[in-house]
């Protein structure tokens, strides 16, 4: 188990943001795997436990080089699972604008060279193109997005035990440990992240349906930067939470109050982590091909990367804040006592002055 960094909050004196939504919790110790039985009273040998550096990110990496093909095995159910995007972006996007164009957009009306006029213009087919497929084809993503949420929690919980060196062999019951635990968690936080993103791709849509008849205004262009404006701490939060869910021994409430809290005392590493995370969004909207070779890119790493990133992130976050909450909950009770000193001083009564005594030498004989 890694022993990261102490959080020293004296040295630059940390403000604790949101201290009373914060609770303390353990890391989650997994039950001990049963040994196999290889030949009669002897039992396979546990994997050993491999060093890894005690940085979080730099640690997530080495454990991702080191623990690459358990990873993978382990992580296998949710890559099938994911599948379904992929042919929702292929066959959905394919059959919807075969489907559409073929019947409806007429893209040579107007040009006068064997074609009759009378038809919709170029612009106003790229418009309901823009309008019609691609709102369909979003939809669909969505619906896979959503299917394939659940699969996360068995991915996530594969991506912990690995970087806290909690060795399994048997991959295929360990994946589905994670997806019975916590499958119906990830299902929620996979729909908001969903939901989120498909008002984003939506609000884009419609501008770029609007520009493309010249009608768009600055407020459609503020509709689709809002979403993304007030979207992007939504994901911040789900994505915090989905590392913090495997990690640490927290009800679905405690884990969505310590996401806000990690976030708002890590407001530099949780938006990297977070915007990384996002990055292959990028790849997926420039096109089937490139969504396709995104897509094998993340199945072969990128998905055991962004888990991996999260638990590092959840263990980086908890840790300073349980160090934050020590210093602060010292530096108050040391506050406390040194007020209830100055307040006990203040009321103590007044002492009586003592009558002199008259000097008497020892040595002097009293008189009889």
């Amino acid at each position: 188990m890694a022993t990261q960094n102490n959080f020293n909050a004296k040295q630059r004196e940390h403000k604790f943001f949101l201290e009373s939504w914060y609770t303390d919790a353990d890391i989650v110790v997994e039950p001990a795997e049963k040994a196999k039985v290889v030949v009669a009273g002897m039992v396979e040998a546990k994997p050993e436990k491999k060093e890894y550096p005690d940085a979080y990110f730099k640690r997530a990496f080495a454990v991702f080089k080191g623990e690459y093909g358990t990873m993978f095995k382990t992580t296998f159910w949710f890559i099938i699972a994911s599948l379904l995007f992929i042919v929702g972006l292929v066959l959905g996007r394919t059959l919807i604008e075969k489907h559409l164009l073929g019947g409806t957009y007429n893209f040579m009306a107007g040009i006068g060279v064997g074609y009759p006029g009378g038809g919709d213009s170029i612009d106003q087919s790229v418009s309901l193109l823009y309008g019609t497929v691609f709102q369909y084809v979003l939809f669909i993503l969505a619906g896979a997005m959503i299917i394939a949420s659940p699969f996360l929690s068995g991915l996530f919980y594969a991506a912990k035990r690995a970087y806290y060196q909690d060795t399994y062999r048997q991959f295929i019951k360990t994946y589905f440990v994670g997806f019975k635990k916590h499958w119906w968690k990830y299902l929620i936080l996979g729909t908001i992240i969903t939901a989120v993103l498909l008002g984003e791709s939506s609000a884009i849509v419609q501008l770029l349906s609007l520009k493309q008849l010249g009608l768009e205004t600055a407020g459609h262009y503020a509709a689709a930067i809002l979403p993304a404006i007030v979207g992007f701490p939504i994901v911040m939060v789900c994505l915090a939470m989905m590392g913090l869910t495997v990690t640490h021994q927290l009800t679905f409430k405690q884990t969505f109050k310590n996401a806000v809290v990690v976030i708002a005392n890590n407001l530099f590493f949780v938006p990297v982590t977070a915007a990384v995370s996002l990055v292959p969004i990028l790849g997926f909207a420039m096109g089937t091909m490139p969504a396709i070779i995104t897509y094998l890119v993340m199945a072969a790493a990128g998905f055991s990367l962004i888990a991996l990133g999260w638990v590092a992130m959840a263990d980086r976050g908890m840790i300073k804040c349980k160090s934050l909450k020590k210093y602060y909950s010292k530096k108050h009770l040391a506050e406390v006592r040194k007020a209830a000193k100055a307040n006990a001083e203040y009321n103590a009564p007044a002492k009586k002055p003592q009558a002199k005594q008259a000097y008497q030498n020892p040595k002097k004989k009293k008189k009889k």
